[in-house]
């Protein structure tokens, strides 16, 4: 038993040293620097940005987010509609089969979100609201699924409800599962080997069409200098989160070329409203929405890589609007407001932020106070590991908070659920102190609204409320996520909003 585990030590080793120092230019392969890990290959136990995309490329969902867009598509639901507020019917699609060549069934549906919903080791939160998935008159191709509360964002959310082959699943320990994923998505697992690479290869009986690339292997590769160097020499051929201060030297490296696009990320700074803060008056608030000069963060801090923002949602979500101006940075105006709302003299204010989360995080903190300090607030910063931060927010224990939030949902009415909504029940997860008794009776209304146009603008007319008129937060910036491809590797790369790198939209001419 010993020599057993000494071999595989040794072989796991070796693998580490190949990958080191190997490139894998062949033809019809790539190698994908990234910035974190995938912590595990089962698809329900993780839902990190590093760990999801990879397990979409290997396992398909009911409905897909495809491309540049954002849009929804057919999965392995061909169709869907909503019947009433708690029940979503779903077409499901035949002839498909898992990488071990059992066949997708209506059974591995109802398996696989009864497993998000009770799975120990599960953080699919949303899929708790899911009551029951049934099968319609006894039609195996034809399910419903219900929710325990309607939930018009459930059809986005389940990019992530990854389905799993019954069948293996439990046939197979925990262990064995998280080693070793069988989906039916369009890449087949080959390899992996925690920390060092994942091996992806084409599935070349996907039910779609046929990806291009046949080969793929993942290198997470924490250290940015580290990663830049892997595509300066040819050991990667795409890197995954260029950080700013190299943005430079990948624009002047002729053998490199420069990918960039808005994020679905937006930074913004929470405020508490609570009747003893002098943040509880309006003309305060929008006198620090006012004192705040985001042009000169975007432009200084982030060296022009992002995007201002006037809402803390991205245009790809429903309520979105296009109306909302954001206060214009006035300085004079904002001493203003002070002086009419009784502080003249200022106040006292902490910012709390984390500073190993966001892209320049703690920097763009210490701005935001000095802009602060400018108008006569006596602002200082409190910054710190996110680990450390969460709980402030999620305790509802911080009164001045900055976060970013990516709207996975793709729907205002979930955001403003979760962010703007007073902490109670099942709202207000990550709203810390704020709350509006206006605010909460429209996100709970808009929830009960069938008709998509309709509550589409309902949900305009809530942001707006809730951005002008009330200044929920104070919106910041979308971080811009930022790549770098190796040119002689012909990839014709377009990035999707959510980050994800999705094997079967990248092509090599």
């Amino acid at each position: 038993m010993k020599f057993k585990k000494l071999i595989t030590t040794l072989t796991i080793l070796s693998l580490v040293c190949m990958v080191g120092v190997f490139s894998f230019g062949a033809s019809g392969e790539i190698v994908v620097g990234v910035d974190a890990a995938p912590e595990t290959m089962d698809p329900h136990g993780s839902i990190s940005d590093s760990n999801m995309m990879w397990m979409g490329n290997v396992f398909d969902s009911l409905i897909q987010i495809k491309g540049p867009d954002g849009e929804l598509a057919p999965g392995l639901a061909t169709s869907w509609e909503q019947i009433d507020p708690l029940t979503w019917r779903f077409e499901l699609r035949k002839g498909v089969e898992f990488h071990n060549g059992n066949p997708f069934t209506w059974e591995d549906v109802k398996f696989s979100y009864e497993r998000m919903k009770t799975y120990e080791y599960s953080e699919h939160s949303w899929a708790k609201k899911i009551t029951s998935v049934e099968k319609v008159d006894g039609d195996p191709w034809t399910i419903e699924i219900k929710t325990e509360t309607p939930t018009p964002s459930l059809v986005y959310q389940m990019k992530i409800g990854f389905i799993m082959d019954k069948e293996s699943t439990e046939a197979r320990s925990r262990g064995e599962v998280t080693q070793y994923p069988v989906g039916t998505g369009a890449y087949e697992f080959e390899e992996w080997v925690k920390g060092s690479h994942l091996t992806l290869t084409a599935n070349e009986n996907y039910w779609g069409v046929k990806p291009t690339i046949k080969k793929a292997v993942v290198r997470p590769i924490a250290e940015p200098s580290t990663r830049f160097a892997a595509l300066a020499t040819d050991k990667i051929d795409l890197m995954m989160g260029v950080p700013l201060q190299m943005l430079e030297s990948v624009k002047g490296d002729s053998k490199l070329e420069m990918v960039t696009r808005p994020s679905r990320r937006v930074i913004f700074l929470g405020l508490s409203n609570q009747e003893d803060m002098p943040t509880s008056n309006i003309k305060v608030r929008k006198a620090m929405y006012m004192a705040i000069n985001e042009k000169a963060i975007i432009k200084s801090i982030l060296l022009g890589q992002g995007a201002i923002s006037s809402q803390i949602v991205d245009p790809q979500t429903l309520g979105y609007n296009h109306d909302i101006e954001r206060y214009s940075y006035n300085p004079d105006k904002a001493k203003e407001l002070l002086e009419e709302a009784g502080y003249g003299d200022g106040f006292k204010i902490t910012l709390q932020c984390p500073n190993d989360r966001y892209v320049k995080d703690e920097q763009i903190g210490q701005a935001v106070v000095k802009y602060l300090r400018e108008v006569g607030i006596e602002a200082k910063l409190d910054a710190m590991p996110k680990a450390n931060y969460w709980g402030l927010i999620s305790g509802h224990k911080t009164k001045f908070w900055m976060l970013g939030w990516m709207n996975e949902s793709h729907d205002l009415g979930n955001v403003f659920s979760m962010l703007v909504h007073s902490p109670t029940g099942q709202y207000g997860g990550w709203n810390s102190t704020y709350g509006d008794p206006e605010l909460n009776s429209l996100i709970e209304e808009q929830k009960q609204i069938e008709d998509k146009a309709e509550r589409e603008k309902a949900l305009k007319e809530l942001n707006k409320i809730a951005m002008e008129e009330k200044v929920a937060y104070l919106p910041l910036h979308r971080q811009k996520h930022l790549y770098a491809l190796r040119k002689s590797k012909d990839i014709n790369f377009d990035p999707r909003p959510d980050r994800w790198i999705m094997l079967k939209e990248i092509s090599l001419d």
